[in-house]
């Protein structure tokens, strides 16, 4: 950890890989504060972590460091940046206490430490961009929850009556500026480093209705020992990543469907089930390439967006039965109807004696309406493809800028057929859930399939209890 001051700023070297990796680069991880006239304050209320001090005088602040920190922000920006930027940024710091006493400070207070970071997060942001924070639309702000820390039932507190309003209010701004589109362009990152347990979990617990990402720190206290920043000590987990087991991937064994989930009895039904849904799939696709249809005029008019389920049902001592089905969106005012409820509906329609344990598992996947040359992955849709085209010319390598809305929408569009974004894995809703849940009730071991995307090479499975 060799620190160099230059003006008010004060660098570290940070290192890509590993300690035995010779490329490092600097990076800004403080302020210099030397030369600030601060009050002299007794050695007695420090802890003094490593190294030896001469208490004969007093002692003096030169810097204010935030090397873990600087780590968590890079990781963060680059995804935004892997995302083509945002329209608006803001950080949120959460301070407080441990407790406070009957005409005394409050203690363990993490109050000055947020609006030091503050006073930092300015400096560097404002460098790394080249703008000001103004120019760049973003915003920080510090929220102090008071004494309680290490209470579960007051950071549970702080977040519900203090915290999510706020939340909710940004996320009407998004409602009212990008409509029906905000779900894909509200995003929440959580930094999970350390801290007290009563703290992190409140928190995480509090945000999961937002379906957060995580920024996860490993090994922070590490750094103590070795001074040594290291790139790989900091991850960006998606919800999805952090919040559900690995995907696994389809084999295909001489044409043969093979998903090993360790399981032979659950492989078997998995492997059969995911081979209905290709299926099903194809025969799909065979429809959207012949004229005479109404799924996009009329059946799916309404968001232009296909979800097909297949259900598998077996009862005792009998072979097992697939049941396939699709979304409907005929009218809006009655809402849609979704593939889980239709399959659901269906097999019960076709044989009326089935019981909710028979019911053993479902498979959801999107579907595209309308295919053209290419299927665009996940979270990249065409036209900010070619607006990151665009505004990649001159742009300095260590840097990206904020794409204005007002620019998005100058973009001349291409003239090709529609292009859907892949939305899987296709997660069900609200109210499918409820019906899935009263189906888990009488058989706790029936799981939801989806897929990782259109390309069905690897599966989530997933416990609805």
């Amino acid at each position: 950890y060799q620190r160099r001051v230059h003006g008010d700023q004060v660098e570290c070297k940070l290192f890509e890989e590993d300690s035995n990796c010779s490329e490092s680069k600097s990076v800004k991880v403080g302020f210099n504060i030397s030369n600030l006239l601060l009050p002299s304050i007794p050695w007695n209320y420090f802890e003094i972590l490593s190294g030896e001090e001469d208490r004969s005088h007093p002692p003096r602040f030169l810097q204010v460091c935030f090397p873990i920190f600087q780590q968590v922000l890079r990781c963060w920006l680059e995804n935004i940046k892997k995302r083509n930027g945002c329209d608006l940024i803001k950080i949120y710091l959460l301070s407080g206490s441990h407790q406070k006493n009957p005409g005394e400070s409050e203690t363990r207070s993490t109050y000055s430490t947020a609006k030091l970071l503050i006073r930092w997060l300015e400096n560097y942001l404002q460098n790394y961009f080249g703008l000001s924070l103004t120019e760049m639309n973003i915003q920080l702000e510090t929220i102090h929850s008071g004494p309680g820390i290490f209470s579960y039932y007051e950071n549970v507190r702080f977040m519900n009556e203090e915290f999510w309003p706020l939340l909710d209010e940004e996320r009407n701004k998004c409602v009212q500026e990008y409509g029906e589109e905000w779900p894909e362009k509200f995003r929440i990152s959580v930094s999970l480093a350390e801290g007290a347990a009563a703290r992190v979990c409140a928190i995480t617990q509090s945000l999961m209705k937002f379906q957060p990402n995580y920024i996860h720190v490993m090994q922070p206290k590490s750094f103590l020992q070795d001074k040594t920043l290291y790139s790989k000590n900091v991850q960006f987990l998606s919800f999805h990543s952090a919040s559900t087991l690995p995907p696994l991937p389809i084999l295909n064994n001489g044409g043969d469907v093979v998903v090993r989930t360790g399981n032979k009895g659950t492989d078997e039904q998995v492997q059969k089930l995911v081979i209905e849904m290709l299926k099903h799939r194809q025969r799909f696709e065979r429809t959207l390439k012949e004229s005479d249809h109404e799924l996009e005029k009329f059946w799916l008019r309404k968001t232009k967006k296909a979800v097909l389920s297949v259900l598998l049902v077996q009862k005792p001592h009998q072979t097992a039965r697939y049941y396939v089905g699709m979304n409907t969106e005929v009218s809006m005012p009655t809402g849609s109807l979704c593939a889980e409820r239709v399959v659901m509906g269906t097999a019960l329609a076709q044989d009326p004696s089935l019981k909710r344990e028979h019911f053993k598992m479902i498979a959801v996947l999107f579907v595209p309406l309308v295919y053209s040359n290419e299927i665009i992955q996940n979270e990249h849709p065409i036209e900010e493809r070619l607006i990151t085209n665009m505004t990649n010319v001159d742009t300095p390598s260590n840097t990206w800028h904020r794409l204005p809305k007002r620019r998005r929408l100058s973009v001349p569009q291409p003239k090709l057929p529609l292009v859907q974004r892949d939305l899987n894995p296709m997660e069900p809703c609200g109210a499918c859930n409820e019906w899935l849940k009263k189906i888990a009730e009488a058989n706790p071991n029936f799981r939801v399939i989806t897929f990782s995307s259109l390309e069905c090479k690897e599966i989530f499975i997933k416990h609805v209890m």
